[in-house]
């Protein structure tokens, strides 16, 4: 081969490598940004977004710290930052966005280097929506990729992604602002308003008790236990609590505590730092410092260890709490409200929750009413989810005849709510347009249709003692009381599977007073729940 020919294979060999480093080069590239682009589209929240978006920025990107501006009216506002001491918390006017075209650029002078540190340069990428420069991307430093013969492919890279970016930070504002309209001008909302949730709809007097006592209860920060079947609107009570008090406008977090194992309950509560455990690769924010201004919601709270009820009841105590892994001790302003289906004080007498923390948790308690307790409102509540399944399908509203209305308030609802919406949404599909056939409804006697029903073996009530037996007027009238009281506790109790506190309401009476009663007379209150149903003078109550 002669020098030449040599020369011209070494040449295109040479070209050819670089042609494979580039290619290689922009599929890693191309790579990099489809994984932060999938990222924000994990994201639930804006603040998620933004976070995450910073994080790349420094993490795929390479710039030394980062932070996302986003327009609010004629200000940028920080919406996020990484590390947490990058930028300050306004940013250049929104006008100054325009001047970017939607391209990245890099700055040396004001007003961009006035966001971070002096000494290095600093680069934007503008955020960019459906209709124009929302917000943008700003670090401190230089995108090495930018440099050499491939900068213009990579320049088109990042402007998609800052146009995907500007999308999911668009749709998270819209959001925002229509949760916005929605609410009152006014931050603190009154009972009236707290109706807009549909399963707290209703005229019965027990919804219209519970109405009064969001209002009175969303006016003070006070802790409250919230109780009912599951089912019953819980945490949709919660919510309207928050949304009616001055804490309205930070935020609203919600726990199961129920669906979070033991071992995760500390972490989920209070947070961790980077390196706590197996798998915590970066530091975690707990709903505790996440509801910082506003209000915590513990749901099923007696679902939490005992270990977790030690930790929760201190820092219901002194509002102060450290990150699992972590000495720094943190102090929030949270209130705190909680809800449970179980009766915690039988689990404080079985040794299952704390004494203590249930004296904290129950400031105020408030029991929601089963469904089959509201009479009409069973079918205000069918109507509305039959429109609102028929609107969300295109369907025709169909009617409610005579017989479905009676099906469904004859139905004793052990669902409650969600099961009312349920087969209501079933219940439309099937009936194809018509009226609602009451066989699309299910059957079943509601106990509380009618009045209690007296077991087989509990005393005649309107007998009284033969006059030969020697006993007086007023002793008689004393016993026929007292077989009627138990006759009617009896029913009642059963009725409610021996919650007490529901029984308390269906007899409407106050719970301290039917404890007595049940504690007077004997009455088997744990039979009852087991499924045994015994009780009655001269019984002993067992534990």
């Amino acid at each position: 081969m002669s020098d030449w020919a040599r020369e011209q294979a070494i040449r295109f060999a040479g070209d050819l490598g670089r042609v494979y480093a580039e290619a290689e080069e922009d599929r890693r590239r191309v790579g990099a940004i489809a994984e932060i682009s999938l990222d924000l589209a994990r994201s639930v929240s804006l603040e998620a977004a933004a976070l995450r978006l910073c994080g790349a920025g420094v993490g795929i990107l390479g710039l030394s710290c980062a932070a996302v501006y986003l327009r609010r009216k004629e200000k940028t506002v920080r919406q996020a930052c990484h590390p947490k001491s990058g930028g300050p918390q306004l940013g250049p006017k929104a006008s100054d966005l325009e001047s970017l075209s939607g391209r990245v650029a890099e700055f040396d002078s004001t007003p961009w280097t006035s966001l971070f540190p002096e000494g290095d340069p600093v680069t934007v990428i503008p955020l960019v929506g459906r209709g124009g420069s929302i917000g943008f991307l700003v670090g401190a430093g230089r995108i090495s990729q930018l440099e050499g013969p491939s900068k213009g492919s990579y320049q088109d890279l990042l402007t998609l992604l800052a146009g995907h970016a500007g999308v999911i930070f668009e749709n998270f504002l819209f959001e925002e602002r229509r949760g916005a309209s929605l609410r009152p001008k006014s931050t603190r909302r009154s009972a009236e308003t707290a109706r807009a949730p549909l399963a707290l709809l209703g005229t019965s007097p027990a919804m219209q008790e519970i109405l009064g006592m969001i209002d009175r209860l969303a006016k003070v920060d006070s802790s409250v236990l919230l109780g009912g079947e599951t089912g019953t609107g819980k945490s949709l009570v919660a919510r309207a609590i928050h949304d009616a008090s001055p804490r309205a406008d930070r935020p609203f977090i919600a726990l199961n505590c129920a669906a979070i194992p033991d071992a995760l309950v500390e972490s989920e509560l209070f947070g961790h730092e980077a390196g706590a455990f197996t798998g915590a690769q970066r530091q975690h924010r707990g709903k505790v410092e996440q509801a910082e201004g506003g209000t915590l919601f513990l749901d099923e709270v007696g679902e939490l260890s005992l270990g977790a009820q030690s930790k929760l009841l201190t820092f219901l105590e002194e509002h102060r709490f450290a990150r699992v892994g972590g000495s720094k001790e943190l102090q929030v302003d949270v209130r705190v409200l909680s809800a449970t289906n179980a009766d915690l004080e039988a689990a404080v007498q079985e040794s299952a929750f704390r004494n203590d923390l249930l004296y904290r948790l129950n400031v105020f308690v408030l029991e929601l009413p089963p469904l089959r307790a509201r009479g009409a409102d069973i079918t205000t509540l069918a109507q509305h989810f039959a429109q609102e399944v028929a609107e969300r399908y295109s369907l025709p509203l169909p009617a409610f005849g005579s017989q479905a209305q009676a099906r469904l308030l004859a139905y004793h609802w052990p669902g409650n709510v969600r099961e009312l919406r349920n087969v209501m949404e079933r219940a439309i599909i099937m009936a194809d347009g018509g009226p609602i056939p009451a066989e699309l409804l299910p059957a079943g006697q509601n106990p509380l249709s009618e009045s209690p029903v007296l077991e087989p073996d509990t005393p005649p009530v309107a007998q009284p003692p033969s006059l030969d037996q020697g006993v007086g007027f007023a002793d008689a009238k004393r016993e026929m009381i007292q077989r009627w009281e138990i006759a009617y506790l009896l029913a009642a109790l059963k009725t409610t599977g021996g919650n007490v506190a529901h029984a308390a309401r269906l007899a409407k009476i106050d719970k301290k007073n039917l404890q007595r009663k049940i504690k007077g007379y004997g009455i088997d209150i744990q039979g009852i729940r087991a499924g045994r149903a015994r009780g009655g003078p001269g019984t002993p109550a067992t534990s």
